[in-house]
């Protein structure tokens, strides 16, 4: 669930304090590795990521690389996971994700493209998940799992990044909330 407005806004009021320094934008890409296991913490990790950029808007590519990184590195450990503890062990730790509509699209693009579909799956404001099972699937090494993860997830951050620097009113087709700007915005200036 996404956090309140009153929670949101002194969130992001108290990250903004620390969104200019030079290592939040890690904080920022812990964050969404974490949230790989959580998956709850999507506002809070989009507001993680909107605050570094916004902290130090020249830095936006930086902090997208970063972000990618995190995914990536949270992809990793779950592909360990369910490398070693099978596809269906995935399922059964996250029991909702194979039934929503997400997921169906998310496979339907990496059926009719294959690895392409799987780098536009993984550039989408969508749950990684099903690149992992379809990776598997497909009998793909690690290493081309997470070098699709990484590249596409850098795409994401990175054209998020820039509109968050650029144009934040167009992150709303990123799935980002015009509440959740306006805090940013406002947390900003305070």
């Amino acid at each position: 669930a996404e956090p309140s407005r009153p929670a949101l806004a002194r969130l992001l009021s108290w990250l903004m304090r620390f969104a200019s320094r030079p290592w939040f934008p890690f904080v920022a890409g812990l964050g969404t590795a974490i949230n790989i296991f959580t998956l709850v913490f999507t506002g809070v990790t989009t507001s993680l990521f909107l605050a570094a950029v916004l902290g130090n808007p020249r830095a936006w590519l930086r902090a997208a690389v970063v972000n990618a990184a995190g995914a990536t590195l949270g992809t990793a450990a779950l592909l360990l996971l369910v490398r070693d503890r099978g596809v269906e062990w995935m399922s059964q730790s996250f029991p909702t994700l194979q039934t929503s509509p997400a997921w169906a699209h998310a496979t339907s693009l990496m059926d009719s493209y294959g690895l392409l579909g799987m780098l536009l799956v993984c550039s989408l404001p969508i749950m990684l998940h099903p690149v992992i099972a379809f990776g598997m699937l497909a009998q793909l090494n690690n290493r081309t799992i997470l070098l699709l993860v990484f590249l596409g997830r850098t795409v994401k951050y990175g054209v998020k990044g820039y509109l968050a620097s650029n144009a934040p009113s167009l992150l709303r087709f990123f799935g980002v909330r015009a509440a959740v700007l306006e805090q940013v915005e406002k947390a900003k200036w305070e």
